[in-house]
């Protein structure tokens, strides 16, 4: 009996610190205010403590929007605790944090910080975040209330649905599935200036009776490990709170763009994360912050290998973007500094999402093979034997609004091909010579190998001919020019040879051939002789 009251007063402590709303009235019991530990943390049994694994964490765009943070604490056995977070957007906390759990567990529209962050409220928001739904089902997407500015425009902006005809209104949203499987993303656009989007992920099955939606809550903070603390469920203002249990905890916070830094040359800024232990047994303590960063940013692709295939003239370019996240979009870039020093940059693709995945013309593979109408859209530019052109795979960032001079933008490795310059097989002087001049005299036949670039078909690409009295002209690279005595066009013949006329008897001639077209010189081949008979 002695030890009842002894046993109410330890849980009238331990109720009275769970009971109560976040914020001010942590302080407080009805009437009674808690007394408060202003030492740091340090009380008669030790010192609270509250560490992360790590302090310095990376998060690629292009894979989530949530990054969960977990560590070590000590509670020195106060189980009524609980863990205060705050996230800033930067490396400046001054200003007001975009996620204080003491507050909501949404994203807060109170600063510039949520601004930077992208995750402001009035960002325009689309219902569902993902849906999954039987092929040619039908659903209704919306944009939320009090974000963005109305109306709203709906479009389907990636489709891998074998066929492409999923629809969907562009004033009400009203959407159609395809009638196969496959993904779709559906995107919502405001009539903001600039404009916001929302987009929403859809999984097109073959069977399903009723579509399972998942809506956007705009949640920026989640409990993950361990125990915790929920108050006002269900209410705008609903908070989480992890605890310090077994001596860990655990916890996910929802990070926006990247934070572009405004001045050009500069890193990116971080978004900055701190938390701290509060403790509420009989008596209020709490530690200092603990803090770490986070670097934001896109994952650089990479260009893995290119393949020349010389007979079909064609290079393949097989490349590793992040598979993840539609609304990452990536750029082939194609360059050259051909023969005589022309220099250009042509865009094989741009801004193409990874729900496209055709062999050979997506950007997963890429198939540079002068059959320009094959692509789509298609390509303007095609390759020319004996130029070496340089590939890059860029990404950039579409997920969020940024200034167009501030998109985040990354590049991956380079990576060269080049199809070998045209080979001369043979040469031959006339066998006959007739007894009046004619075509036979002052004539070299020449005769290339059998390889045939697709521009010669439409007369784009032409072979052309020179000639000089001095041997090795074309230099060791088959740049060379300065002692070329003249050139000739043989395209009207063929494209694996030439009759070179009007030569002068008896001289002998150092023969070679490169192909020319698309505003591109390739290098010469290789030289071979020649001297043609004079009349009898």
């Amino acid at each position: 009996m002695k030890t009842k009251p002894f046993f109410f007063a330890v849980l009238s402590v331990f109720l009275i610190g769970c009971s109560q709303p976040v914020g001010t009235s942590l302080l407080t019991s009805g009437s009674q205010v808690l007394p408060t530990d202003n030492s740091g943390g340090t009380t008669t049994e030790g010192q609270l403590d509250i560490q992360a694994d790590n302090t310095t964490l990376a998060l690629s765009i292009d894979h989530s929007d949530q990054i969960e943070i977990t560590g070590s604490c000590k509670d020195l056995n106060r189980r009524n605790n609980r863990i205060l977070v705050e996230v800033f957007a930067g490396e400046d906390e001054t200003q007001d944090p975009y996620i204080s759990n003491a507050v909501s567990n949404r994203c807060l529209d109170t600063s510039a910080s949520t601004q930077k962050s992208g995750l402001e409220l009035s960002h325009n928001t689309l219902n569902p975040y993902s849906l999954v739904i039987q092929t040619g089902g039908a659903y209704s997407f919306s944009s939320i209330a009090g974000t963005g500015t109305p109306p709203y425009t709906y479009s389907v902006i990636a489709d891998t649905d074998t066929t492409g005809t999923s629809l969907i209104n562009a004033s009400t949203g009203a959407f159609i599935a395809g009638p196969t499987p496959g993904s779709v993303v559906v995107r919502s656009t405001d009539s903001s200036v600039p404009p916001q989007f929302s987009d929403s992920y859809v999984t097109v099955v073959p069977s399903l009776a009723t579509p399972i939606a998942t809506n956007n809550t705009r949640n920026c903070f989640t409990v993950t490990k361990g125990i915790g603390i929920t108050e006002d469920a269900g209410l705008p203002v609903e908070r989480s709170f992890p605890q310090c249990h077994n001596g860990r905890f655990g916890f996910s916070v929802k990070l926006g763009r990247i934070l572009v830094n405004p001045t050009a040359g500069l890193p990116n800024q971080k978004y900055t994360v701190r938390f701290k232990l509060r403790t509420l047994d009989g008596i209020l303590a709490d530690t200092g912050w603990s803090r770490l960063v986070v670097d934001r940013g896109l994952t650089v692709p990479s260009i893995d290998s290119i393949t020349s295939d010389n007979p079909n003239f064609a290079c393949t370019v097989k490349m590793s973007p992040t598979r993840f996240n539609p609304n990452v979009l990536y750029t082939l870039n194609r360059s050259f500094t051909d023969s005589i020093g022309t220099t250009a940059n042509t865009n094989l693709f741009s801004n193409r999402s990874t729900t496209v995945t055709t062999i050979g013309d997506s950007v997963y593979e890429w198939r540079d093979d002068n059959s320009l109408a094959t692509h789509n859209p298609s390509v303007v530019a095609g390759l020319i034997a004996g130029v070496r052109y340089t590939y890059t795979l860029s990404a950039t960032d579409n997920n969020f609004y940024y200034a167009p001079a501030n998109r985040p933008t990354v590049t991956s490795n380079t990576a060269a091909c080049e199809l070998p310059q045209p080979s001369i097989t043979s040469a031959a002087t006339p066998t006959t010579t007739p007894a009046t001049p004619g075509p036979a005299v002052g004539t070299c036949y020449l005769t290339m190998i059998d390889r045939f670039n697709p521009g010669f078909s439409t007369g784009t690409v032409v072979t052309q001919w020179g000639y000089s009295t001095s041997a090795g002209w074309t230099g060791v690279a088959g740049n060379g020019t300065a002692f070329v005595d003249g050139t000739a066009f043989c395209g009207g013949i063929t494209p694996q040879g030439c009759n070179l006329t009007n030569l002068t008897p008896g001289v002998t001639y150092y023969i070679a051939t490169r192909e020319v077209g698309y505003g591109q010189v390739g290098k010469w081949s290789n030289i071979v002789s020649c001297r043609p008979p004079a009349a009898q």
